[in-house]
């Protein structure tokens, strides 16, 4: 089971949740290879894009984001994600056959 007990990933998780800032999304990775404890590797204001750079292919990682969502032009909303991003050890490329 994940170690969760740093302060600091209530704190990132919070700002993430809060319509008071513009930080919306937050990235966990654990302390290193061996460890059970996660802790806030970084957080941004830049959106998907952004969070999507911030993944590192050699890491477990999991992050929170804030996400905006439309109906139409007066119906916003703000939607939360949840990403469980597993280690990717090797990558095959399969032949054209």
């Amino acid at each position: 089971m994940a170690d969760l007990n740093d302060p600091a990933i209530d704190a990132a998780y919070q700002d993430v949740r809060s319509d008071k800032t513009d930080t919306n999304w937050l990235l966990l990775d654990y302390k290193n290879d061996r460890s059970d404890k996660l802790m806030v590797t970084s957080t941004g204001t830049g959106g998907l894009d952004e969070l999507r750079d911030a993944l590192d292919d050699g890491k477990a990682s999991y992050a929170y984001a804030r996400v905006p969502f439309a109906n139409d032009k007066e119906s916003t909303r703000e939607k939360f994600i949840l990403v469980v991003r597993a280690r990717c050890l090797a990558v095959a490329t399969i032949p054209n056959l």
